[in-house]
């Protein structure tokens, strides 16, 4: 049986395909460059079909996608609110600083929106998590408590906060999470495994 070259239809298609499964891994500046190359995207993807070259592919050392999620809307949140129940839907064992980092903090109709879960490959400091999760990572401090609902709680996980130079872990005890909160120009490295949350 002869090979027969993709047509343009079917590599636009296959394009569409691929850029929506590996979007959420792409920089922006990524996204930016392929979509004013396209003839160039196509001519690859030809190539690969064709059995004429290879991928090259690179995956990070400090963060390992896992997976998307939806990051819930929160009509209000203060942080004058949050207290510490242990019976609540989202059982809070422990504030750690958080009043006291956070005070008056106050969100109001933040829009719900997708967002990323990363593994940490290696111990880090902040800017390098920042600068790999790219821009818009940040995320509404009233966001956590829902994506914490159902969060598996064998792990534990952080979250840079909007508008603030602060990030949030949260992590499972006996009896519920237990909050805290550290300055991104802090030199304490984030430990291997941690979950960051992000946009």
């Amino acid at each position: 049986m002869s090979k027969r070259t993709p047509s343009s239809e079917e590599l636009l298609r296959l394009a569409a395909t691929l850029v929506t499964a590996v979007r959420p891994n792409l920089s922006k500046e990524s996204v930016q460059y392929w979509n004013a190359n396209t003839e160039e995207l196509h001519r690859k993807i030809g190539a690969v079909l064709r059995g004429e070259g290879q991928v090259a592919s690179k995956q990070s050392e400090l963060l390992r996608f896992e997976r998307t999620i939806t990051l819930a809307a929160t009509p209000h949140f203060s942080i004058a609110d949050l207290e510490v129940d242990t019976e609540a839907p989202v059982p809070i064992a422990n504030l750690g600083n958080l009043k006291e980092a956070f005070r008056g903090l106050i969100e109001e109709n933040v829009q719900e929106r997708k967002g990323r879960v990363h593994r940490l490959l290696q111990g880090s400091l902040d800017a390098p998590i920042q600068a790999e999760l790219g821009e818009d990572h940040e995320i509404a401090f009233g966001q956590v408590r829902p994506f914490l609902k159902d969060a598996d709680r064998t792990k534990r996980y952080f979250f840079y906060i909007r508008g603030t130079s602060l990030a949030v872990f949260a992590d499972w005890g006996v009896d519920g999470w237990y909050l805290g909160a550290g300055s991104v120009e802090s030199q304490v490295l984030w430990v291997r495994d941690r979950r960051v949350v992000s946009g």
